[in-house]
């Protein structure tokens, strides 16, 4: 999946970082870069590209620095 004009994703990646992202949002209420980052085991570089993608698609809004699931 195209998750930024020079990135793309596996199919079951994407979907296994929307879970892990869900799961998150649901306790916390809430989720930073570095904690999705941290969550995943990524770089900054492809963990703000899929949270990107996820606010363009309207899974997460983004309010300051923190994100929440829509």
């Amino acid at each position: 999946m195209r998750v930024a004009p020079d990135l793309y994703y596996a199919r079951d990646a994407v979907e296994r970082g929307l879970t892990l992202l869900r799961e998150h949002c649901a306790t916390h209420g809430e989720i930073t870069a570095a904690a999705f980052r941290d969550l995943i085991g990524a770089s900054r570089k492809y963990s703000i590209a899929f949270l990107e993608y996820c606010d363009r698609t309207g899974i997460t809004l983004r309010v300051g620095d923190v994100r929440r699931v829509r």
